[in-house]
């Protein structure tokens, strides 16, 4: 991985509309996707394979100086970084990590990813399925038990986000739990299982983080390890993503809400499949970069996302286009975060804050335009 990238500040204020805190998709999907063959190839590769800075193509240097300019004109906390093959060209961090020891943030800080989670949980239920362990078409009632509802709902129902259930992030949920408190595995869907679903199953998609949280129990009944050990063990280790964990006291960054520090830090136990991952922008660009060039699923497992079986938008811990555009955000306690893969251009965003007011898709967002712009 070559790497061109600096660090700068500037004073973060709140300047963007407060959202939701419990690791939501913020925007709802409001296109039908039709099913659209994507060209899927391995990353382009440097002329060099040498860790050492990389120079710009002038095209690439253009883009820079227009995401900078852009990045210039807000008010932001946080670190983005945009990828385009094996070479980052364009990372930067704003704001402080603690505002009011007036540490700045620095591109290698480490924050809570919130939902971005999901990818990472998606792929892992469809490399249970690759190692023969799983298939996404089984019934709940096969890994889950006590639960009325577990044998009309399928893993595929939870991959979609079209199950029905009661989301136990829901704010009258959520205030009830203790943030501190060690959760045995398969506790907190016991606070909405006993509530009706909300729709039919596999016909309407509706964002819920109970879907995430039960596709990390099956991860833990089809792999004999827990949710932790299946991901550090098959996705962070192989590559090489050492500062990645579900641990929040690695977290450097802390979390922001109208100014002011966010008071409830939950514990892994408490989001877990669902939103616990920390992560830096470097490792999360290694992330990005792995799975298009399919180093942790295969070929087939990714078009099978892209494929959006349930045509709703919504694909194993993506939101995805016919453009072959993959996207997601999240927003948790604090933290504003965005990923974005471009299949057609090569290209990965990655928008980290910790500032719950910053507008981290919308930003991620303007980035890949930017270079699209520049480098077609």
């Amino acid at each position: 991985m070559l790497i061109f990238c600096t660090a700068c500040s500037q004073n973060g204020a709140d300047t963007a509309v407060a959202a939701n805190a419990y690791g939501n998709e913020q925007s709802a999907v409001s296109e039908m996707i039709t099913e659209t063959e994507i060209s899927l190839t391995s990353p382009k590769k440097s002329d060099t394979d040498t860790e050492s800075e990389y120079r710009l193509t002038e095209k690439e240097q253009a883009a820079v100086n227009d995401m900078r300019a852009y990045m210039q004109d807000l008010d932001f906390s946080g670190t983005v970084l945009l990828g385009v093959g094996d070479n980052i060209i364009y990372c930067d961090s704003y704001g402080y990590s603690d505002s009011k020891a007036k540490i700045k943030n620095q591109n290698d800080t480490v924050y809570q990813i919130a939902s971005l989670t999901k990818q990472f949980t998606g792929a892992a239920i469809l490399l249970l399925q690759e190692q023969g362990k799983l298939n996404v078409t089984d019934k709940l009632s096969k890994y889950i038990s006590g639960y009325k509802y577990a044998d009309k709902l399928t893993i595929e129902n939870l991959l979609f986000m079209t199950s029905g259930l009661q989301d136990f992030a829901d704010a009258y949920i959520l205030d009830e739990l203790d943030e501190t408190k060690e959760y045995r595995s398969g506790e907190i869907f016991d606070l909405v299982k006993d509530y009706d679903l909300w729709n039919t199953p596999g016909k309407v998609y509706e964002y819920c983080n109970t879907n995430y949280y039960l596709l990390g129990m099956i991860i833990e009944k089809a792999s004999g390890q827990t949710y932790e050990e299946y991901v550090t063990e098959n996705i962070f280790k192989p590559l090489g993503m050492t500062f990645t964990s579900l641990d929040n006291s690695t977290v450097t960054a802390k979390g922001y809400s109208w100014g002011k520090e966010y008071e409830r830090v939950y514990n892994k136990t408490v989001f877990n499949s669902a939103g616990a991952i920390c992560s830096n922008a470097y490792d999360m660009f290694k992330w990005l970069n792995g799975f298009y060039g399919n180093k942790i699923i295969s070929r087939d497992s990714i078009k099978y996302i892209l494929s959006d079986k349930s045509k709703l938008g919504y694909s194993c811990g993506w939101v995805v286009s016919q453009k072959g555009i993959m996207r997601h955000s999240g927003n948790l306690g604090g933290y504003k975060t965005f990923s974005l893969i471009d299949y057609e251009n090569d290209i990965k965003v990655i928008v980290l804050s910790n500032n719950e007011q910053q507008l981290s898709a919308e930003i991620g967002l303007q980035l890949d335009n930017i270079a699209k712009t520049h480098l077609k």
